[in-house]
């Protein structure tokens, strides 16, 4: 990628062939492409399809590859200023609760809704962790293994979670509304 600029590749699925002593005539791959920059993300998707034609070619593969991309999100990047509001208002009402959080290199189809009006948008994310094993994780320094969404094993807690986020959704109103 572009120094200095991000750029992940997951491969969330890979299927080939249907029984271990068989070689398979096809594989199907699926790829998540995130970035903050779109020069970056058409630099990742364009490698990705030399690097799939180039390993077709080097095995002589007897067709072409099929490449499809079959979705797109913009990066998730916050508006600055009301940021800057809403980062106020909940340090105000959630206290020590309230953490910045570094920005993620995620994609979410939220991103396409603000920009579709074009309209000021900011994405906050909520807690989902027991209390008691996130102050233990933090303790032992693992707060990075603690499952996240999109994991398997990510399992949020209702309580204090869903009141937490119906408090965040209640303060963001109020101070946008106000």
């Amino acid at each position: 990628t572009i120094p200095g600029k991000v750029g992940v590749i997951t491969c969330g699925k890979f299927h080939a062939g249907t029984a271990s002593n068989i070689i398979p005539n096809y594989a199907d791959i699926e790829l998540t492409v995130r970035s903050y920059d779109t020069s970056v993300q058409k630099q990742l998707l364009d490698a990705i399809e030399r690097t799939v034609r180039a390993e077709c070619n080097a095995s002589r593969s007897p067709k072409e590859p099929v490449i499809e991309n079959t979705a797109h999100a913009p990066a998730t990047v916050n508006s600055a200023k009301e940021t800057d509001v809403l980062k106020t208002s909940f340090s105000t009402y959630f206290e020590d609760s309230a953490d910045a959080m570094e920005p993620l290199p995620g994609s979410e189809d939220f991103s396409i809704l603000a920009r579709a009006i074009n309209v000021p948008s900011i994405f906050w994310m909520l807690g989902g962790c027991d209390p008691v094993k996130w102050d233990e994780a933090k303790r032992n320094g693992k707060i990075s293994e603690i499952p996240t969404n999109h994991s398997a094993e990510f399992a949020p807690v209702i309580e204090p979670t869903l009141r937490t986020g119906v408090d965040a959704l209640a303060v963001a109103a109020l101070t946008f509304l106000d």
